[in-house]
């Protein structure tokens, strides 16, 4: 059948076009009339709007009822739905299905508000997403009524450009949601900004950002002091409803976080399990180029297997007052050049006062291979043979190397601290093809504190050895390395490889 432009039919209900459609007695005349129709009137034929279906946008009128027969009507005829601007009081949960929302803008607080949600019961889940649905610009208001803003639940769901505000839960929240992907969402003065629980794996966030700034947060209306507030939450809890009864395999797994800024909280990143699961509670969790601005930035102190956790290329800086992180299990690598601000006062950033997160690589010439002498005497060095000639006849005398001064380690090298009150342990495993002169040659490590310097390695023939070590029992100690000539007055130590590797 060709179809003939004719003048634009304004006023068709499309909807009931549509419908009288499926019916059997008058099918061949509603194809005839969609086709009679314009190009520009048939391709709207494809989106459904709730204005046409009574929603009033008003912000008083309770739009649930008109929002939920449109999408229920574009899921049934595969059509999306359109929000036009407005505010849409919704007193009910709208469940999105499988299908597409799309607004006009999300400018939800501080503008010209535009296609808004906005809460009328407390403790709701605004909007429910369906596997393979997507959600387009528009913005969710909590009003301090809300749990929560936006709950994905499926696969493959997809949120772009996305404003939610003010909910007493979780602005975002995906339980064991799979394959899916939020780009430019935003969450700012709820208690949680993004909760991942029960297994959420191989999701992505792509410059999604949070913000929860004490003056704005409404902590008698929430419930929740501010102090309990949280940017990122990553959970295992079986026992709530709203995170479902079961845990995916290997927990919060491969949850990837590209860009963003996460600020103004207490704490930026929190790993709980709250059902004794006995598994990997989150596998590679990553960051990538994201900028922290809290209090803190980690605590696992409610988890026992949070894996870990890497930081790459990424900005972090928390308050002077407090440690990196709180808790005892987890471990934070370091990758990338990082920017990290505040906690002068305390010691390594990545070996943290109140916690076990020490830097995967303390000292590693691998990556960098720079050497001082110590002691007097003097040092011929060549980077491209690791080789190191030590001239000076003490036994103290030697090449000092010290902690990086980036990848791996977040502290500047002239303030390598790396004391806790309970100190850390490190593995030093070193390597050396050939000596010449003395023998054995002496490995030291150099504390602040008593005892200063001790022996902990020798190295009498070529080879790679492993020697485990303790490290800052003594709140601010800094350490180096030192290989001596051990009383020679020349030793050339060829092949030198060293890397101190902490661990819980």
């Amino acid at each position: 059948m060709t179809c003939s432009p004719l003048p634009s039919l304004r006023g068709v209900n499309l909807r009931s076009l549509l419908r009288s459609a499926l019916a059997p007695r008058v099918s061949f005349l509603a194809l005839t009339l969609a086709c009679l129709l314009p190009a520009a009137s048939r391709a709207e034929m494809d989106v459904i709007s709730v204005a046409e279906y009574g929603a009033t946008g008003n912000g008083t009128t309770d739009d649930s009822l008109a929002i939920q027969n449109a999408i229920n009507d574009a899921v049934t005829f595969r059509k999306s739905v359109f929000l036009p601007g407005g505010t849409y009081l919704i007193n009910t949960r709208i469940n999105l299905g499988s299908t597409t929302l799309t607004g006009e803008g999300t400018t939800v607080e501080g503008g010209t508000q535009r296609s808004l949600l906005k809460a009328g019961t407390a403790g709701m889940t605004m909007l429910l997403c369906g596997s393979k649905s997507q959600v387009r610009n528009i913005g969710l208001q909590g009003a301090n009524l809300a749990n929560i803003g936006v709950k994905l639940s499926g696969v493959r769901i997809s949120l772009s450009d996305i404003e939610v505000y003010r909910c007493r839960k979780t602005s975002y929240l995906l339980p064991s949601t799979q394959n899916s992907t939020l780009t430019n969402c935003y969450s700012a003065y709820s208690v949680t900004a993004f909760t991942l629980a029960n297994g959420a794996r191989n999701n992505n966030f792509y410059n999604c950002t949070s913000n929860n700034m004490v003056q704005y947060y409404n902590e008698a209306a929430m419930g929740v002091p501010y102090a309990d507030t949280r940017l990122l939450y990553f959970v295992i809890d079986t026992a709530d409803p709203d995170y479902g009864t079961s845990v995916t395999q290997n927990g919060n797994d491969r949850n990837n976080w590209f860009g963003g800024i996460h600020e103004r909280a207490p704490t930026a990143i929190v790993f709980k399990n709250l059902s004794g699961y006995t598994d990997n509670e989150a596998v590679n969790t990553q960051f990538y180029g994201v900028e922290f601005s809290t209090s803190q930035i980690l605590d696992t102190t409610g988890s026992s297997s949070p894996g870990v956790l890497l930081l790459d290329s990424c900005s972090v800086g928390w308050s002077n007052e407090v440690a990196f992180g709180a808790g005892t299990t987890g471990f934070v690598n370091f990758q990338g050049c990082g920017y990290f601000t505040g906690g002068n006062s305390l010691d390594n950033r990545g070996i943290t006062q109140a916690s076990n997160y020490p830097a995967r690589f303390v000292i590693d010439t691998d990556s960098v291979f720079k050497v001082s002498s110590y002691r007097g005497g003097s040092l011929i060095t060549n980077t491209t043979a690791r080789s190191v000639t030590i001239n000076g006849g003490n036994a103290t005398v030697g090449a000092r190397f010290s902690p990086i001064s980036h990848g791996n380690i977040a502290n500047e090298e002239a303030s390598r601290r790396v004391g806790r009150p309970i100190g850390f342990n490190a593995l030093l495993t070193y390597t050396v093809t050939e000596i010449i002169g003395s023998n054995p040659v002496l490995f030291i490590l150099e504390l602040d504190q008593t005892p200063n310097r001790r022996t902990i390695a020798t190295a009498t023939a070529p080879g790679t050895y492993s020697v485990p070590v303790r490290i800052g029992q003594h709140v601010g100690d800094t350490f180096n390395v030192i290989v001596s000539a051990n009383n020679n007055t020349s030793c050339t130590v060829k092949g030198v490889s060293l890397r101190a590797v902490g661990y819980p």
